[in-house]
């Protein structure tokens, strides 16, 4: 080895390359321990003036080439070698590792081959690529992401608009509808009672005009002729979220007194809760009612009178008292005697009905044994169950004491024994009964009738209510005595009800309070 050469070893074993340099007849000349330790040629292999083909000889019976005839493979591979020179090649070897060869031709017609480890760049260019496609993807699906976030968005942004018009129609409706309403309309703050809008009909009602209604509340104005019912009715919306058929007195501004009849409502008003409240003026229908009850109560009176008359003469002709009638005329006078009870008790119910409407029964309390009075009931009611053909037992099961106005009591058992009678076939049995039970007096009286049909539960105690209109005609009645029924248990502080005793019969129930022995004397009469 020359000197010269032994300067060019040195220095190449300071490089991170494999290095071998070949002359022109394809000699080794000069190599690296890289180069050796790169292609793994075992140690005294290489040697000064060593074929090049010896050496990929070496490398193709290894079989780093592949398969296939080792000379002819090193032969090709040697023939690559010379001819295709300043173009980068890329080898992977025996260690799995990737080195990029770059063959240089030298000044004197050899060549120069350089082994450089590119193993980590491809596999950082891989992660590189690998980190690249999935940002690609990312950017692709987030891409698709705000296209659909777009298109939800312009959806959205279109339902808006579309509810917006719609919010704006419905507005302009609620405005001409609440400004143009026959209706008194306003709404108020609820803290304050600051009036925040009030509609046409509230001036023309009122007298007052917006600006007035704006500068000071109901309260300020005198609005509320009695002003607890404000409070009422501002403390029942509060409480329930709506008031429905209020009625009270309006005082306007030039003094007129009028009453309302008052709803309200819990409303939401440009991001506040407020109260809507909506009236109409009723003076000219209770002025009509009252005219109504007037008249209804004249003309009861007027005809009571000489019904009674006419009942008491017929009744007179029937016992006898003027002589034995012929037989016909004796029955005409049966049919003209029944008929008028039919009519006194039909003025009676209406008088007792105007009497509860304007608060003008009377009650007188009394302490009462509800045993003696059930059973002078009975003995009452005899005749009417004779002619009905239907038995009446009494069941007595506890004695009971109660405050109550006989008379009106007697009034409640019989209707409900009259109705009964009326429902229930011949033969059958009729029972009333008296119990206790925890403070109260229970008073049944049953029936074996058909019963109640259940679309009809709801009205049975309403004014001139008939499970079937015809019955008026078939059976008599005026749809009126259950309601006096309730008006009466009522203002006897007790509760009236019944029980549908499917698949026939009714059980109509009277629950009434006890009172003891040590309790005050009888009351004295009550106004209702």
């Amino acid at each position: 080895m020359t000197e010269h050469t032994k300067s060019l070893t040195d220095i190449l074993e300071h490089i991170a390359q494999g290095v071998v340099m070949i002359d022109k007849t394809n000699k080794l000349v000069v190599w690296n321990k890289k180069y050796q330790q790169i292609l793994q040629i075992p140690d005294g292999f290489l040697k000064p003036r060593l074929s090049g083909r010896d050496i990929i000889l070496l490398l193709a019976k290894r079989g780093d080439y592949g398969p296939g005839d080792p000379h002819k493979l090193a032969d090709e591979r040697l023939s690559i070698l010379w001819s295709d020179t300043r173009s980068p090649k890329t080898i992977t070897v025996r260690n799995k590792r990737t080195y990029e060869v770059l063959t240089q031709p030298t000044g004197d017609g050899g060549l120069t081959i350089t082994y450089t480890d590119i193993t980590r760049r491809i596999r950082v260019d891989d992660e590189l690529r690998q980190a690249h496609s999935q940002l690609e993807q990312r950017v692709e699906q987030r891409t698709g992401e705000l296209r659909q976030e777009i298109s939800e968005r312009k959806h959205i942004e279109a339902e808006l608009r579309k509810a917006k018009e719609k919010a704006e129609i419905q507005e302009e409706l609620f405005t001409k509808v609440y400004q143009f309403s026959p209706a008194l309309s306003t709404i108020a703050s609820p803290k304050d009672g600051r009036h925040l809008d009030v509609n046409n009909a509230w001036s023309s009602i009122t007298g007052y005009s917006r600006a007035e209604a704006f500068a000071k509340t109901s309260v300020q104005l005198g609005l509320w002729e009695f002003p607890e019912h404000r409070k009422k009715f501002v403390k029942e919306i509060k409480t329930k979220g709506y008031v429905r058929n209020f009625e009270t007195v309006y005082r306007t501004k030039n003094g007129a007194l009028i009453n309302m009849l008052l709803a309200g409502d819990i409303v939401d008003f440009r991001g506040e809760d407020c109260i809507l409240v909506v009236g109409q003026d009723i003076s000219e229908r209770i002025r009509m009612d009252r005219m109504k009850s007037e008249f209804i109560a004249t003309v009861s009176h007027e005809l009571r009178t000489p019904l009674t008359s006419i009942n008491g003469a017929l009744g007179l002709s029937l016992s006898g008292v003027l002589g034995k009638l012929p037989k016909k005329a004796s029955n005409m006078i049966k049919i003209a005697h029944k008929n008028c009870e039919r009519l006194i008790n039909l003025v009676n119910d209406i008088l007792d009905v105007e009497k509860l409407n304007s608060s003008q029964m009377v009650y007188t309390y009394e302490r009462l044994a509800l045993s003696e009075l059930l059973t002078e009931a009975v003995i009452i009611n005899e005749g009417y169950a004779v002619e009905h053909g239907v038995k009446i037992r009494l069941k007595i099961h506890s004695p009971a004491i109660v405050w109550g106005d006989a008379f009106r009591l007697n009034q409640v058992v019989a209707n409900l024994f009259s109705n009964a009678a009326k429902f229930s076939p011949s033969g059958s049995d009729i029972t009333i009964s008296l119990d206790t039970d925890t403070g109260l007096a229970i008073v049944k009286v049953s029936d074996e009738g058909p019963g109640i049909p259940a679309s009809f539960h709801t009205q049975v105690f309403d004014q001139f209510s008939q499970a079937d209109a015809s019955d008026a005609r078939a059976r008599g009645g005026t749809g009126l005595g259950l309601n006096i029924c309730r008006s009466i248990v009522e203002n006897h502080q007790g509760e009236i009800g019944f029980h549908d005793n499917s698949p026939c019969g009714t059980t109509f129930f009277i629950k009434l309070p006890l009172i003891t022995v040590l309790e005050a004397g009888p009351r004295a009469p009550l106004h209702v």
